[in-house]
């Protein structure tokens, strides 16, 4: 089974029980219209609609770059926090490697609660394999995650 097929798999259970949970995504905002509450984000793989509360957009435009901190609940997405993430804003992530690509300079690192993609681009993926535990520093510009060092954790 494919790791796109069973991440939806889980989250219809998820839809199906009523169940609530959260994460977070970081990227661009597409859309919005403030006077219903509603935005969309697009990181590097997809993009998202949300609900919220229309205070939380007051200071947002389309193009600025966001974390958005969600919970899923009946399933639609709803905003609990929108931060801009200025074009050189700075993060740690220490997690494990789900997935690399060397040829595409890309990988994908979880901690305990989320999983961002990375693009690697001048920065050599030769000493990783999946699976590695991974202290990952990062930029992000234009709502990517750009990895600036990763080095393993010991």
């Amino acid at each position: 089974m494919s790791k796109k097929v069973l991440v939806l798999s889980v989250m219809a259970v998820f839809m199906l029980l009523g169940v609530s949970y959260g994460a977070s995504i970081t990227g661009v905002i597409e859309s919005i219209a403030k006077d219903k509450g509603t935005f969309s984000v697009r990181d590097q793989k997809i993009e998202v609609g949300f609900s919220c509360d229309g205070s939380l957009l007051k200071d947002l435009s389309n193009g600025d770059s966001v974390k958005v901190e969600y919970s899923i609940e009946s399933g639609k997405a709803k905003a609990v926090s929108v931060n801009k993430v200025s074009d050189q804003g700075k993060g740690e992530i220490v997690g494990t490697i789900k997935h690399i690509d060397k040829s595409k300079n890309s990988l994908i690192v979880k901690d305990k609660e989320i999983e961002i993609g990375f693009d690697c681009s001048g920065t050599p993926l030769n000493d990783f394999k999946e699976g590695d535990t991974v202290i990952v520093n990062y930029t992000v510009k234009d709502g990517r995650e750009i990895a600036e060092h990763i080095k393993k954790k010991l």
